[in-house]
């Protein structure tokens, strides 16, 4: 099985003025909008511009009347197709509201917003394939607003029906995903172990733990929490919530760890 990102090979249409541009920023975001939608108008970029199947605007897909007949069975129960106006053809917003939590976090690579826990970026995708076995077109929670997922069956049948202007960037490959990575050892530590909310508190007092990969120390008063990477990088980051991972670890007390100067 394999995950795509749909985009567009290159976009030939256009919002018709300005102010619909910017109340169009950002306004698909997984949630239904067919019981409030107004058909605004869009036009091609210029008179001799190729007509294609699949457009974009906006980080959001435009599908062509034949575009939608061909998908419309993957769509349905996935997605609202909406309705455009266009002075010669007919188009729709395609409303991906089938929104999956789906990345396997402790496999993926992945990068976070400062002193926060919201993705910034996912470097390598790691999907519980079980979440998606199914599905033909989705979105995460970490994206939902500016990427939309498609699988095999989708991308096939695209294919299959010669629809033009559909592009599919790889972002996973559950066979590939399923090979044996190289097995890292787990990092052991001496003396007395502490069960998290222990560590915790000891962590506030000016101790620095660490349990595995993780560690915890105290830096200008606040908590931090510092991650060791496959490839020996460390990231930093200043909890807005503790992960859940952590709280079922036992910890221990080390040596005082370098923060980054910032």
């Amino acid at each position: 099985m394999k995950v795509y990102i749909l985009l567009a090979e290159n976009s030939n249409l256009a919002f018709e003025n300005e102010e619909v541009l910017k109340a169009f920023r950002f306004k698909f975001k997984g949630l239904p909008m067919s019981s409030d939608w107004e058909a605004v108008w869009i036009e091609d970029i210029s008179p001799n511009a190729p007509k294609h199947d699949m457009n974009e605007l906006k980080c959001n897909p435009i599908f062509s009347e034949k575009a939608v007949s061909v998908l419309n069975h993957l769509l349905e129960g996935k997605a609202e197709v909406l309705p455009y106006q266009h002075k010669h053809d007919k188009y729709f917003a395609i409303n991906v509201t089938n929104m999956i939590d789906c990345i396997d976090f402790s496999k993926a690579d992945f990068s976070t917003y400062t002193g926060s826990d919201s993705v910034k970026e996912i470097n390598k995708y790691v999907f519980i394939e079980s979440l998606i076995a199914n599905e033909s077109i989705f979105k995460i929670p970490q994206f939902r607003g500016t990427r939309v997922f498609v699988t095999d069956q989708f991308r096939d049948k695209v294919l299959e029906a010669k629809l033009t202007g559909f592009k599919f960037r790889e972002v996973w490959d559950s066979a590939r995903s399923s090979e044996k990575e190289p097995v890292i050892e787990q990092i052991k530590y001496q003396g007395q172990s502490y069960p998290f909310k222990e560590a915790e508190q000891l962590v506030m007092q000016g101790k620095t733990l660490a349990s595995d990969i993780w560690l915890m120390q105290r830096v200008n008063g606040e908590l931090y929490i510092r991650k060791t990477e496959r490839n020996g990088s460390n990231t930093w980051v200043e909890p807005i919530f503790i992960p859940p991972v952590l709280l079922d670890l036992q910890w221990y007390i080390v040596d005082k760890a370098q923060f980054p100067e910032k």
